[in-house]
């Protein structure tokens, strides 16, 4: 978006169309939206582990989801349960083949700050080069018309303003970055934008600034910065007991002072392990919440354990015990 390129966008825009995209249209002050059904949103995309989690993870995905409606139209502001807000141009859309979308557009808003939604709903903060990066916030934004998946025009954009929070540290340095699935975990890569400013603005809430940055296509994107930089980093590896593995449970690394989560994906089956595998490494010395939760035939089971990161780091869990998806929420707001 300024930034997700990781949609296609196509091409065959008009030049009528392009000019309608342009913020100076004329329009009068724009329309601000509220929610129109927020508990039965449109389903987005699910994650595609192959894992007994998928399903839960799709869930609550669905759940977190917010759903506005605006017209193509008219300029229209929708404004999400953070506080962010996001800036629609009139004649911004085109549909999968390039035509100008008239009429109502269904505009969904998926979006993570603490860690609670961040493992969740399985957004890690990790580059598609495997460096570690510190959140401000994630975000998905899709459109849709009669349930078919809408894009930006080329040359349109959407205003955002999203709350700098309370205990981000350094706020001017964020960057803006884009998100891809893929048939992984999430990963990011950096936006093609010039900055990211931070400006005053005492009706947003959290510390009284925003962001203000311009996406130019829609899906996942994300504010970060690097995450432990300069410092040596080393292998992490969880060993699970008997019975657990990447087909029934996954595992986390939650830095409560970083606002940073990762994913160990890589299974060896030898060792009934989850690792960084080559993908990536942890910074030596940082705290980290070893967080795992399992799905053993609908029944759901998680363990946690704290460590300081060292040299070759394995963890071993010795045991699971038995929970609810709302007994781990708890949990995960607790870190």
């Amino acid at each position: 978006m300024t930034k997700l390129k990781i949609s296609v966008l196509l091409l065959s825009a008009g030049m009528l169309a392009f000019v309608a995209c342009k913020k100076d249209d004329g329009n009068s002050d724009p329309i601000v939206v509220t929610p129109t059904n927020p508990s039965n949103p449109t389903p987005g995309p699910t994650p595609t582990t192959i894992n007994a989690l998928e399903s839960t993870i799709a869930n609550y995905r669905q759940a977190a989801t917010q759903s506005f409606t605006i017209s193509s139209a008219n300029n229209a502001a929708i404004s999400t349960n953070s506080g962010s807000t996001f800036q629609f141009y009139s004649g911004s859309f085109q549909d999968a083949n390039g035509n100008a979308v008239t009429g109502l557009v269904e505009v969904e808003v998926l979006e993570a700050f603490g860690f609670k939604d961040m493992v969740l709903n399985n957004m890690q903060t990790l580059t598609d080069q495997g460096q570690l990066l510190s959140s401000a916030g994630e975000f998905r934004i899709t459109a849709r018309q009669n349930g078919q998946p809408l894009q930006l025009f080329p040359g349109a954009t959407i205003d955002v303003r999203t709350p700098v929070q309370t205990a981000t540290p350094n706020p001017s340095a964020m960057m803006l970055w884009n998100g891809d699935e893929g048939q992984n975990d999430l990963e990011w890569r950096t936006a093609d934008v010039e900055n990211v400013a931070v400006q005053p603005d005492s009706a947003i809430g959290g510390n009284g600034m925003v962001y203000t940055f311009d996406l130019d296509s829609l899906d996942f994107f994300n504010l970060d910065v690097f995450m432990g930089q300069g410092v040596s980093s080393t292998s992490f590896a969880v060993n699970l007991p008997s019975g657990y593995d990447n087909t029934n449970t996954m595992v986390w690394l939650v830095f409560p002072n970083q606002n940073t989560i990762a994913a160990l994906s890589n299974f060896d089956a030898t060792a009934n392990q989850l690792n960084t595998g080559s993908w990536y490494t942890v910074p030596i010395g940082f705290d980290v919440e070893v967080v795992v939760l399992a799905d053993l035939n609908g029944t759901y089971f998680y363990a946690n354990s704290s460590v300081t990161v060292a040299n070759n780091q394995t963890v071993t869990i010795p045991s699971l015990q038995s929970t609810t998806i709302a007994a781990f929420e708890s949990f995960l707001d607790s870190l």
